[in-house]
């Protein structure tokens, strides 16, 4: 899925070309003291974090901030520096706390704070978090609009439609890709436009809609082959092949899978090499060919270097785990599920906890060691109520969207045709000189006609273009707006009040409805003809009454009251 804000953006040097670099900090920061301290250790923190030294940067940057107020840049690069280490319960916060900074600063510079936010909220999401993860990217939206970064703007809203596809509410899901991709579209991103593509394709995945899945995967592929984007590339052809495994088609699957492999190596991407290898895995389990499963699984292992993407390398294992269930060897998988809720306990990574209590649970019933099986299980309900408390099991109706990467072509083919005009036109100087001035004129008017025919061709193109995307915006608009009735339908409030132990009053009611409306406390004033502090009393009575705290709880509550 997509991330759109451009994380660790100072970390792009090579470490291989830093080796004078390297020299120097391995000898002189261990020597470090108050008075040799750098007055702006930025340059040199960010070349640690390059070398992959993020202990030492974390160090540098305690000292530093006992004699030195932290700026909210270097607060940033320690939070950087933990999350490199796979430390996201201190790195999120980090993230925050240079946030927080930045606020206080005389000029806030609100596209870094935007960033800070969404750094911090995909922090929370590597956790499960989910539902922090979303309030810090809808701060992040905040500042994205005050930064008048358009850009930026269309980044937040992709990565708030990546949190409400983790929540399972794909209405607001599908909203916010929209708006993403139709902001990108006017700002001419294409490489935005493919990842727009990808996350809509993505959506269908979930809805078990493959043949449109991959409808979309295939065109965002097309956009970035385009752009020539390798590394991109290889992701498309992952996520097709992984369509095409849930479908049910192996043998395409294990192509595209192949293909992905081949192009992540060639760029010596060790981490996605390792996750390719788990993919291809996933296709031998599904062939019932597990001796060669736990083979491609256990290569994947090594690639995952020790302390680095740990939420990637607990993935990774824990489909080992599950394979190796599959395939009859319980012990086995007991052992790798204990390493995996090991990792995942140490690093608060809850998502990869539950489903390893729940893997590790059936194990040991498996094997007739129902104590154990149940400790399990009790813990598993545990975790599982706090990762999934928000997620709802919405529906939502199949809807088509298409993309023409025509425009693309067309764009190709006018530039070409102003570059063979240019030519044509030196060709017509020189031949005045020679006295061919005629023919280069004749030629010069040919081509540009031709010119003249591929604007039209690509006006053309591009009105069509124009209304397919708002046949889009329509189809998208409709399916958000039966979604919301459906939902709004399915919450009788009323029905559901009877049933609490402690009722709501009529008014309370009424407040309770207009919150479901994402309204503010001054919007369900205005509807309400009361004044804003009898709404926060209200909301204050209903909490107590909900033993809740804040409004989408609230929600929650009454949501889960009616499933009883």
């Amino acid at each position: 899925m997509r991330q759109k804000n451009n994380f660790f953006i100072h970390i792009a040097v090579q470490a291989h070309k830093k080796y004078l670099i390297k020299l120097f900090i391995l000898f002189a920061f261990p020597c470090l003291s108050y008075q040799n301290l750098p007055e702006n250790p930025e340059k040199s923190i960010e070349r640690l974090i390059t070398l992959e030294r993020f202990d030492s940067a974390i160090q540098i940057i305690d000292t530093y901030s006992t004699y030195n107020r932290l700026t909210a840049n270097l607060i940033e690069l320690k939070a950087d520096a933990y999350y490199y280490l796979g430390n996201y319960t201190e790195s999120a916060p980090t993230y925050l706390q240079a946030a927080e900074t930045a606020l206080n600063e005389e000029v806030p510079d609100h596209s870094k704070i935007s960033d800070y936010y969404s750094n911090a909220a995909l922090t929370f999401s590597k956790l499960g978090l989910m539902e922090r993860a979303l309030s810090y990217n809808k701060m992040a939206q905040k500042h994205a609009f005050l930064s008048n970064d358009s850009a930026k703007v269309a980044g937040v809203y992709a990565n708030i439609g990546v949190d409400y596809e983790h929540l399972g509410d794909y209405s607001k899901a599908l909203s916010h890709f929209d708006s993403a991709y139709l902001l990108d579209k006017a700002l001419k991103d294409t490489l935005s436009m493919t990842s727009d593509l990808n996350n809509i394709g993505y959506l269908f995945v979930k809805w078990k809609k493959y043949d449109q899945a991959l409808e979309f995967y295939e065109q965002s592929l097309a956009l970035a082959e385009l752009l020539g984007e390798k590394e991109m590339i290889a992701r498309r052809l992952n996520n097709i092949g992984m369509a095409l495994l849930l479908k049910g088609d192996l043998n395409q699957a294990e192509e595209k899978l192949t293909r992905s492999l081949a192009l992540n190596a060639s760029m010596n991407d060790s981490l996605n090499v390792a996750r390719r290898l788990v993919n291809l895995g996933e296709v031998a389990s599904r062939r019932n060919n597990f001796d060669e499963a736990i083979k491609l699984k256990k290569e994947a292992m090594v690639y995952f270097q020790s302390g680095q993407e740990l939420f990637v390398a607990a993935e990774g294992r824990l489909s080992l785990a599950k394979t190796l269930a599959d395939a009859g060897n319980d012990d086995l998988a007991i052992s790798e599920y204990e390493k995996v809720i090991g990792i995942a306990e140490n690093n608060q990574l809850l998502k990869i906890l539950s489903e390893a209590l729940a893997g590790i649970q059936k194990a040991y019933a498996q094997v007739g060691d129902f104590e154990k099986a149940y400790s399990y299980q009790s813990k598993f309900v545990a975790v599982n109520d706090i990762v999934f408390s928000e997620k709802s099991n919405e529906l939502i109706q199949e809807m088509q969207v298409k993309y023409d990467v025509e425009k693309k072509e067309s764009e190709i083919e006018l530039l070409n045709a102003k570059n063979n005009l240019t030519s044509a036109r030196l060709a017509q100087k020189k031949r005045e000189q020679y006295g061919g001035a005629l023919a280069a004129t004749i030629v010069l008017g040919l081509l540009c006609f031709a010119l003249w025919s591929l604007r039209k061709n690509y006006r053309l193109k591009e009105k069509l273009l124009i209304a397919e995307i708002d046949q889009l915006r329509v189809r998208i608009s409709e399916t958000i707006k039966e979604s919301e009735i459906k939902q709004n339908e399915a919450i009788n409030f009323e029905e559901i009040n009877q049933s609490l132990s402690n009722p709501l009053s009529q008014r309370e009611l009424e407040i309770v409805d207009l919150v479901k409306s994402e309204l503010t406390n001054r919007q369900i004033a205005e509807k309400a003809f009361v004044s804003v502090n009898t709404v926060k009393f209200h909301l204050r009575n209903i909490y107590e009454k909900l033993n809740v705290g804040n409004r989408e709880q609230a929600i929650a509550a009454l949501v889960s009251a009616k499933k009883k």
